[in-house]
């Protein structure tokens, strides 16, 4: 279910305090009791209906709601359908191979195919045909799940010079969409403040789809908590500079002050893998 809506009349204060009062955000937010990504929220989509204050009198209601939330168009540009049967089998055989980098060979080959998350939906809607599969729903944070992250990593000893092996895991807590869940059972602000009071907040794969008006909503509900209070770790293989395409104004302002970047650089473990495997070098 999408987050509730503010009133009408919410919507018509909002727009008169922002734009004939001239009272920032922090201060809109204040006054209707909202927060302040819900301002931001409202007043990008004014600005992009071109609306402003006062509205025209012959806006009513509904057609006031039909210009802020306006209907997706039905994409209708055909997307090559990826191999399966070759998907499938890379992922079952190479322990270093993911979704994520099949998804970027396919990219690589059909620049006009589909977003990595619409490709990861299809992949398991055609794996779904093959076995019958569990689907759990966790709450976040309620269990942690570790598993191997596939080749050896070599660890030079700092002291000695000596290099050795060494198997890494990787651990994750459980998410499972929960910020959609609550949306529906009436628990969405206890989620997001509890993900807001988490000292450490991972987002893997970051920006390899571009984020929807809800899921951009509900992350700037998150972030604008925990700016300058608690970390936030992105890991990512998309540019920052295309970042905007993904969250827009207001998220990337939030993660981009105060951020420390480390930029890494080198052929992808997929890559190295297959090299070290075969014998030979990419």
């Amino acid at each position: 279910m999408s987050q509730k809506r503010l009133s009408m009349r919410k919507i018509r204060e909002l727009m008169r305090l922002k734009y004939e009062l001239g009272r920032s955000h922090r201060e809109i937010a204040a006054s209707l009791g909202v927060a302040n990504s819900t301002v931001s929220d409202y007043a990008g989509r004014a600005r992009a209906a071109g609306l402003s204050w006062p509205l025209p009198e012959r806006l009513d209601d509904a057609a006031l709601e039909a210009a802020l939330f306006p209907p997706l168009p039905p994409s209708r540009v055909p997307r090559p359908e990826p191999d399966w049967d070759r998907v499938h089998p890379e992922l079952q055989r190479h322990k270093g191979v993911t979704l994520k980098l099949l998804w970027l060979e396919y990219r690589t080959e059909h620049p006009d195919g589909y977003g990595y998350s619409r490709f990861c939906d299809r992949y398991r809607l055609w794996r779904g045909r093959l076995d019958v599969v569990l689907r759990q729903v966790y709450r976040a944070g309620e269990k942690a799940f570790v598993d191997y992250a596939g080749p050896k990593f070599a660890v030079v000893d700092g002291r000695t010079g000596e290099e050795r092996d060494a198997v890494v895991f990787v651990g994750v807590l459980a998410a499972s969409n929960e910020l959609t869940l609550a949306c529906g059972d009436g628990s969405y602000p206890k989620v997001v403040q509890r993900l807001a009071r988490t000292w450490l907040l991972i987002l893997d794969d970051w920006g390899l789809a571009s984020l929807s008006g809800l899921r951009r909503h509900d992350l700037l509900e998150v972030l604008d908590d925990r700016y300058a209070r608690r970390s936030t770790l992105l890991a990512s293989q998309v540019p920052v500079e295309h970042w905007h395409d993904v969250v827009g104004d207001a998220i990337l302002d939030r993660l981009l002050n105060n951020a420390h970047r480390i930029a890494l650089k080198g052929a992808s473990m997929r890559r190295l893998y297959d090299s070290a495997k075969t014998g030979t070098s990419r």
